[in-house]
């Protein structure tokens, strides 16, 4: 498995057993069976950046390009890359497009997506339905980068003057039903 050139982001499928990696060769997505190294698919070839992240469960693939969030249903079949039906497109607004590393994180209980969706906010979706649950935003710098704790509930986020924010949605989500509201 190599690429030459640049590769915005890879990342393992929670079984180890298959590997993506974003912009592979400034086309898109491909991915890998770890084991054999063999190219299992491609995906969005006609983008020349691309950030992957497998959800926690392995059953969906997402992709961050400059402008949009595609989501990949991985369930039996979802393989098939003709099989544009398993596919969705949200619309975001990147960062900045050649800074695609780090734009999406996906949360390790299954809960949560968070992707940087324009420089100054954070979208927090359900993870199976997509919905937008909140929004996270900072009035004077933009974000860079986003990583959930494993096994916990905080999300770490990364800003271009080199601050480190952290949000603990489990208290974030107490707060926010005692004001009726649900983050869930």
């Amino acid at each position: 498995m190599r690429a030459p050139g640049r590769l915005d982001l890879v990342d393992f499928s929670p079984d180890g057993a298959s590997l993506a990696a974003g912009a592979w060769r400034g086309r898109g997505v491909r991915v890998f069976e770890t084991a054999s190294g063999e190219v299992r698919w491609d995906w969005l070839e006609s983008h020349a950046q691309v950030t992957v992240e497998f959800d926690a469960r392995g059953e969906r693939l997402f992709a961050a390009v400059p402008d949009a969030l595609y989501v990949r249903d991985l369930a039996p079949g979802g393989l098939d890359p003709s099989d544009t039906s398993r596919t969705r497109r949200l619309p975001i607004s990147a960062p900045r497009a050649l800074d695609m590393a780090g734009v999406i994180a996906a949360d390790p209980a299954g809960r949560w997506i968070a992707v940087i969706a324009n420089r100054d906010q954070i979208e927090l979706r359900n993870a199976t339905t997509l919905d937008i649950r909140a929004r996270l935003a900072l009035e004077d710098a933009p974000f860079q980068a986003l990583e959930f704790v494993p096994g916990t509930s905080p999300l770490a986020a990364g800003t271009t003057d080199g601050r480190a924010v952290v949000w603990d949605l489990a208290r974030l989500a107490v707060e926010l039903s005692g004001l009726g509201l649900a983050l869930d």
